[in-house]
């Protein structure tokens, strides 16, 4: 029975979509699922640091904040398990944080993004960069590659 009710693709992202901006569950799990298909070893607090960048501090809550990420990992586990793939963590130095065993560090959009802001880059950027701060610097970077994403998804969806 299920399959006669199966939603098309684009009928089940813009639910998603609205799911995501009604309930805060779902929204942080989407962005965890998101960040762990998009690179690998990333540690809890990378994570939770990444998913509050996008949805705002204290995302987590503020009291049971492991807790949380905890529960959502294990919901982000099995939505690997459910599709074949497989989710570890690895405690190996240089290589710690969640990841899926067989793939890059990063997927091919995430390092072609880099790479096309690496390229953009002029002296007077790299001057102004250098006076950042180490979390300027991370919230620069995610903002770069965010955007990098939404406008191939844009051309994506254009062609």
């Amino acid at each position: 029975m299920e399959s006669v009710y199966r939603l098309p693709l684009a009928f089940s992202q813009l639910l998603l979509q609205d799911a995501e901006q009604r309930d805060l569950v779902t929204a942080r799990r989407s962005a965890l699922v998101r960040l762990l298909l998009s690179e690998n070893f990333l540690t809890r607090a990378q994570l939770i640091v990444r998913v509050e960048m996008r949805l705002g501090r204290d995302c987590f809550g503020v009291n049971a904040r492991h807790d949380t990420f905890y529960r959502d990992m294990r919901f982000v586990k099995q939505a690997f398990s459910l599709t074949g793939s497989v989710l570890r963590y690895s405690r190996r130095k240089g290589q710690r944080g969640y990841y899926q065993p067989g793939r890059g560090r990063l997927d091919q959009d995430t390092a072609a993004a880099i790479r096309g802001a690496l390229a953009e880059l002029d002296g007077q950027q790299l001057t102004i960069f250098k006076g950042l701060t180490l979390v300027q610097k991370f919230a620069a970077a995610a903002s770069v590659i965010d955007f990098s994403r939404r406008v191939s998804r844009g051309m994506r969806e254009t062609s």
